[in-house]
């Protein structure tokens, strides 16, 4: 799949994206449809992830294991992917040349 947009792979990088809100769009969320999140020990993070792409009005989309593997490249995503606008990063200032030490 070639698209201008990034993917964040992962409940980690997801709930981060997704708490931060740094992204100017976020398209859509794809979730691994029959994920059983009871026992997993980041349910905590899962239930977050719901509940924000809830209060964004972020369009969920759940897709089988393999449809979601194919789309992270075979790259691991934990059942959770998020395509989003790129990060705009700030340039960072020149910094200032050391001074040139005259020790004799």
């Amino acid at each position: 799949l070639q698209s201008p947009h990034d993917f964040i792979y992962g409940v980690s990088p997801v709930l981060a994206a997704l708490s931060s809100m740094r992204r100017s769009k976020i398209y859509k969320l794809y979730l691994q449809d029959q994920l059983d999140s009871s026992k997993r020990k980041d349910r905590a993070g899962v239930a977050k992830i719901h509940e924000l792409a809830r209060k964004h009005g972020i369009e969920a989309k759940y897709m089988n294991k393999g449809d979601l593997n194919n789309l992270a490249r075979q790259r691991p995503h934990q059942g959770f992917i998020l395509e989003a606008e790129g990060l705009e990063f700030e340039p960072l200032p020149s910094l200032p040349k050391q001074p040139v030490s005259t020790r004799d």
